[in-house]
């Protein structure tokens, strides 16, 4: 034949996808990223599929081709999981993503139980069931890859056109073999694997180009993420002695410079610079407001808003918080003290949602009731009784002192008002956590 499989340009082919596989392996041993693994696997055993013209003996050839569908069941296995990883199916679809995994998985116990259907069947029925597989995977394949090719990531795109390139020439090979016979392709001088082996080295270099891609891409974000850090650590240092100056709690500063810390340690970095980034926002405010008298409560909410956005990353496992605003509330007329809620809603968090199992969650409501409006923050937490069995009298005192000095704040703000702070504990009404409610008249809290 004009085009032989074991000519020395096959050879290199051959070769070509050794070097790939052996390559991709050594990288996963040592990185342990998935998508190295399964093209690796997957190159893998398109290499294994392809020696079988270097099998001299009898007895391996007897083997091979008893396995032959096998190895191409478990390369389509590992080509899907591959597929996974580049399209990032998980992150855009859970459906998809459950679909392609029992999809791979399946062909892997095809691919097991194929050598019993060819102890009880004969070779045409063994190509017929194969071939109706492996059309109907690649209509399917077709389908999804229409509906991704629109997303702009350049991976995507790249991984598309690898497969079809190979779906293209695998099936060259494939209608001409079943609908025309081998007969034809010896006519014409050409073995039909030629198609599978220029279609494999084809997408086997476009795959690895792509994994090249990501990992550069992977790589940049890592590069900017330190360098994003190292540009808000040189921020950081900047205030955090003017910081101490300001009205937040010393222990919260130090607790969350400690946090980032933890995660430079941990080689988070994406999560450090992202910690920093909003707790320099916060100190940012602070500082702008720490000459302030009042601030509007819808500033004050702002800042609050980032205070707990660092303190949702601070928690294991995080909390839910909830804003309820009434409607009949005009945020902007009425002004309080700068970080006046902030004590409370610290207590709310380390003295009650820590210690709490179930899942965590702060409601801040606020509505006008007669003349006042009527702050409320409840958590969910272990309550009042219990936290104060826990908590150790250097706690206590910090605690008292945070929240008693804001309560004389506020009654210095508004004239000597009797401002009330009520602090319950919901056992007492057969529910769980604490609730603090504030009361500030607004003929007083408008300046």
């Amino acid at each position: 034949m004009y085009f032989d499989v074991g000519d020395e340009f096959f050879s290199w082919i051959r070769g070509g996808l050794l070097i790939l596989f052996l390559y991709h392996l050594l990288v996963f041993i040592q990185n342990r990223k998935k998508v190295y693994l399964y093209y690796s696997l997957f190159v893998g055993f398109q290499w294994i599929f392809l020696i079988d013209v270097l099998l001299d003996s009898n007895a391996l050839l007897d083997v091979f081709n008893f396995f032959d569908f096998t190895i191409q069941f478990f390369s389509a296995g590992f080509y899907t999981y591959l597929a996974i990883c580049i399209l990032k199916i998980q992150k855009r679809s859970q459906f998809l993503n459950k679909l392609f995994s029992k999809i791979a998985k399946s062909l892997f116990v095809l691919g097991i139980v194929f050598p019993v259907v060819k102890l009880y069947t004969n070779f045409n029925t063994q190509l017929t069931i194969f071939y109706t597989i492996m059309i109907l995977l690649t209509l399917c394949s077709i389908i999804i890859y229409f509906k991704y090719y629109f997303i702009k990531e350049k991976e995507v795109k790249y991984f598309i056109f690898g497969s079809l390139i190979y779906i293209i020439f695998a099936n060259i090979a494939l209608f001409i073999s079943f609908f025309s016979g081998e007969d034809f392709m010896n006519d014409i001088n050409i073995n039909p694997t030629f198609f599978i082996y220029i279609g494999a080295i084809l997408e086997s270099f476009i795959f690895a180009i792509i994994i090249g891609y990501i990992s550069k891409k992977e790589e940049d974000r890592r590069v900017q993420a330190e360098l994003q850090l190292a540009i808000n650590s040189k921020e950081l240092e900047k205030m955090k002695m003017t910081a101490l100056r300001s009205q937040m709690n010393p222990h919260f500063l130090f607790n969350s410079l400690n946090s980032i810390n933890n995660f430079i340690i941990q080689n988070d970095v994406e999560k450090a610079s992202d910690y920093i980034t909003k707790f320099s926002r916060l100190i940012r405010e602070i500082l702008n407001n720490s000459s302030k008298l009042i601030v509007s409560l819808k500033e004050e909410l702002d800042i609050l808003n980032i205070y707990i956005k660092i303190e949702q990353l601070r928690v294991r496992g995080g909390f839910e918080y909830e804003l309820n605003i009434s409607p009949d509330i005009d945020l902007n007329n009425i002004n309080i003290p700068p970080l006046f809620l902030q004590p409370y809603i610290e207590n709310a968090i380390w003295h009650g949602l820590v210690k709490a199992e179930d899942d965590k969650k702060i409601t801040l409501n606020i509505f006008k009731e007669d003349s006042n409006a009527i702050i409320e923050i409840i958590d969910n937490g272990i309550g009042v009784e219990k936290s104060l069995h826990l908590k150790k009298d250097t706690l206590n005192r910090k605690k008292s002192f945070g929240t008693f000095a804001t309560k004389e704040r506020i009654k210095l703000l508004f004239k000597g008002e009797d401002i009330d702070v009520n602090i319950i504990d919901l056992k007492n009404f057969d529910e769980k956590g604490t609730k603090v409610t504030m009361s500030i008249p607004l003929e007083f809290a408008i300046y």
